[in-house]
């Protein structure tokens, strides 16, 4: 069990990672959670960090969202003039395929 400072600074170090979590084969990875900005998404911010010495229910007990899904990464698109996720691919209607 951790002591309150400890607990304290575990919290701070995790939510300067991310602000959501997905389970993975031995442990989480984390990352900051936003919103695409061409058909509004949920997506991943970059730079997500994988841990394996804090458990799910650790994460969440110190204010981690724990998501079933890991939601598209984003990225730069030059044609749309700004940040898209994999889902839309700068489409708003739906990428490629929509």
């Amino acid at each position: 069990m951790l002591n309150i400072e400890a607990a304290a600074r575990l919290k701070r170090e995790l939510h300067s990672f991310g602000d959501s979590f997905v389970v993975y084969s031995g442990g989480i990875k984390i990352f900051e959670t936003g919103e695409c900005e061409c058909c509004g998404g949920k997506i991943q911010e970059v730079n997500a960090v994988k841990i394996t010495n804090v458990t799910p229910e650790v994460a969440v007990e110190l204010g981690l969202a724990k998501l079933d899904s890991e939601p598209p990464e984003i990225w730069w698109d030059d044609d749309f003039g700004g940040s898209v996720c994999e889902t839309c691919d700068g489409d708003p209607e739906g990428g490629e395929d929509g």
